[in-house]
């Protein structure tokens, strides 16, 4: 298994080599996915409005409205899907190709769907149990008979067990969305595999890599939030002193900085998607050769 410092520079390479293909590209696919959601959201706003018509009971419109407001992120789905399999395609010494965005949609769309959905629901579980816990639990342990206990002590065991629960929550939450981090890339690499089979290849991919990659996002983050703030501090020792000598200039400069800081921001989130990729090919091959 590659070192993270080496993804990082394979990685790294291949946004060099392919920057190119992989921004024109993806602000095509941007522009398309927008047209896209607009046609679609449109034709499921008639459908709804059409629903609200014919079910008189509020409960089953309501279900309607919830199943409509699911359906709306279908394209955005499969689209972002597409973006995965893109970078793996980048990972493997393949093209990034814009048929590739299509593919989740026209290769086993059922079972695609079906894995993101399960993906979600399982990492938002800890949500919704520490929720749970915590409007059932920590609430009425500051309750005695019927009447609200103002003292410290209650107060404070109701305090330590809230931060508990969430604490727990935050770390079971980290920990699935890690096992759970490579199910768009199996869905790919497995093509003809079924649900459960490219659920369980996910994890016995990322099993045994857990703190490795856990370490590789916090070394990714930190780079990206300090070159954030390096260029945002650096854009106000600039800025602020001029704006008292030439304000127009002030304000050209604040603009050109600012549009600067989201391309910086938009190349290291394509970076962590290629990072990714390169660390999923690795532990990928290396469990295929044991």
């Amino acid at each position: 298994m590659m070192k993270n410092n080496e993804i990082r520079h394979a990685s790294d390479h291949i946004l060099k080599a392919e920057w190119q293909a992989i921004l024109s590209k993806s602000v095509l696919m941007f522009l398309l996915m927008i047209v896209i959601q607009v046609i679609y959201n449109a034709f499921l706003f008639v459908v709804a409005v059409s629903l609200i018509g014919v079910f008189d009971n509020l409960f089953l419109q309501a279900l309607g409205g919830i199943a409509m407001f699911l359906l709306a992120s279908l394209p955005r789905v499969f689209i972002n899907m597409g973006f995965n399999w893109n970078f793996l395609n980048l990972a493997t010494e393949a093209a990034f190709d814009v048929r590739t965005f299509f593919e989740p949609l026209m290769s086993h769309p059922v079972r695609n769907l079906i894995v993101t959905l399960f993906r979600e629901l399982i990492v938002s579980l800890p949500v919704f149990v520490g929720y749970l816990l915590i409007a059932n639990i920590g609430g009425p342990i500051v309750i005695l008979n019927g009447q609200l206990e103002t003292s410290i002590y209650s107060f404070g065991i109701a305090t330590i067990f809230i931060i508990t629960v969430a604490i727990a929550m935050t770390l079971l939450s980290i920990w699935l969305n890690v096992i759970m981090a490579f199910t768009d890339f199996v869905l790919k690499d497995r093509v003809d595999s079924g649900t459960f089979a490219v659920i369980r290849s996910a994890f016995e991919t990322i099993k045994g890599h857990v703190l490795k990659y856990i370490g590789l996002q916090i070394i990714l983050m930190l780079q990206l939030f300090g070159g954030l703030l390096l260029g945002l501090g650096l854009l106000m020792l600039i800025t602020v002193p001029l704006a008292n000598i030439v304000e127009w200039l002030s304000v050209i400069i604040g603009i050109i900085g600012s549009i600067l800081l989201v391309v910086f921001a938009f190349a290291m989130m394509i970076r962590f998607n290629i990072i990714d990729a390169v660390f999923y090919r690795a532990a990928a091959t290396e469990n295929r050769n044991d």
